[in-house]
């Protein structure tokens, strides 16, 4: 877990579930940062296949994710990490494993972050994410 840019459980300390975000776009280099690592780091302990991608607004379109919806918990979402997971042993598991590492890593670089599960299939296919 040497991807982290400081110890891990500091980050997890500084760790809080926002609920409100200004209404500015994720940085391009941090978005960046984050798909990298989501690339290099796709699986969990029990290796179910499962994907995930980070779906950002656009500087020109920043209503392109209400489709996606909150049901407003979240109030100017600018981006989310979407998954899904095939089921098998101890998926969820995985899944919750996986999406963890993903928000201790969005935080360390800065982005506030929220836990939201739901089933989104067809919000997050209208969104682009296949």
């Amino acid at each position: 877990m040497g991807d982290y840019t400081r110890p891990v459980t500091e980050i997890i300390r500084q760790r809080f579930s926002y609920r409100e975000y200004l209404e500015t776009p994720i940085d391009g280099t941090q978005q960046q940062q984050l798909r990298e690592f989501m690339d290099r780091n796709p699986r969990g302990p029990w290796e179910a296949p499962q994907r995930f991608e980070l779906v950002a607004a656009l500087e020109h379109d920043r209503a392109s994710l209400k489709r996606l919806g909150t049901y407003g918990f979240i109030k100017n979402p600018m981006g989310f990490i979407v998954g899904g997971v095939h089921p098998g042993e101890k998926y969820l598991e995985d899944f919750g494993y996986v999406m963890e590492r993903f928000i201790l890593y969005a935080t360390g670089i800065g982005l506030g972050t929220c836990w939201l599960g739901a089933r989104l299939r067809k919000a997050v296919l209208r969104a682009g994410c296949r």
